[in-house]
């Protein structure tokens, strides 16, 4: 599981590095939630990730999804 994780984050992090247009598939994004959204907050218990910044109220999925791991670049 954690290793598709990283594999999620990491392959939107070169698509932005590349300037590539890139999302995380609906089902990727589906799959992500039920593990990260429902353990971030154990995450944070063990300092894995930090404190959820939060999304618009009309943010997507992605965006709630990687706002919530912080794992969000402009």
């Amino acid at each position: 599981m954690y290793l598709a994780l990283y594999s999620a984050f990491q392959a939107r992090l070169i698509a932005k590095r590349l300037r590539i247009p890139f999302h995380l598939s609906a089902e990727v994004i589906a799959g992500m939630n039920k593990q990260v959204v429902l353990h971030s907050g154990d995450c944070r218990g063990f300092d894995v990730i930090q404190s959820t910044i939060e999304p618009p109220a009309d943010a997507d999925d992605e965006t709630r999804l990687l706002r919530t791991v912080r794992f969000w670049v402009l």
